[in-house]
């Protein structure tokens, strides 16, 4: 096997492990763009502090109805501006309020009011979203 590419220092696992935390930090980046997009096409988002992050001030958290199913997002601070068109509304608003919903149910209801959509509308209705706003459909 060869070696030559795997880090030999300190210095070396340094560099790698910033340039996974960069890579990480990325996608995180990449997915609060696609949520805040998410947001300003569903009515009734909102984002709220985030009571469960104490080590970090700033955190907050996006629910939004899918499909008439609750999703929440944790969202860092250096990603808070790309929400700011969503209202922003204290920890103990009722529209704030996790409904228990799992990783797992978050993304099954997504899939499943993707693929409803897709059936509903298809690509034209993508259209309506971009040049008209909301889908009347």
């Amino acid at each position: 096997m060869d070696t030559s590419t795997e880090p030999t220092t300190s210095a070396d696992w340094a560099t790698v492990a910033r340039q996974r935390e960069n890579e990480r930090d990325g996608a995180y980046r990449e997915r609060a763009h696609l949520v805040a997009l998410l947001a300003a096409m569903t009515d009734g988002a909102v984002i709220a502090p985030a009571l469960d992050i104490d080590d970090e001030p700033g955190w907050q958290i996006a629910y939004l109805t899918i499909g008439g199913r609750q999703a929440s997002w944790h969202i860092s601070p250096r990603d808070a501006e790309l929400f700011e068109h969503v209202p922003h509304v204290p920890a103990d608003d009722p529209r704030a309020r996790w409904d228990g919903h799992t990783t797992d149910d978050k993304y099954d209801g997504i899939r499943q009011q993707t693929v409803s959509l897709w059936r509903q509308c298809g690509p034209e209705c993508a259209e309506m979203h971009r040049f008209e706003g909301r889908c009347r459909a």
